[in-house]
């Protein structure tokens, strides 16, 4: 099993992602004025980009100051 590297947009991947989410339609390519939407959308009204159905665990570390 071999794989290719598609070009930037085409596929499965992160412009793809970020122009409609989890499930882009057939044969969708990168679409700039989605993907722009889509960011203004987080960022203003905190819409989530993808599923929300699951979750994601996340650890915070804090390093504590030096002292002696």
């Amino acid at each position: 099993m071999t794989c290719s590297n598609p070009a930037l947009g085409s596929g499965v991947g992160p412009l793809l992602w970020l122009s409609y989410g989890d499930n882009p339609p057939p044969g969708a390519q990168f679409n700039l004025g989605l993907a722009l939407q889509r960011l203004w959308n987080w960022w203003e009204y905190r819409r989530p980009f993808g599923s929300t159905d699951g979750a994601y665990d996340m650890e915070l570390f804090i390093r504590l100051p030096y002292s002696h």
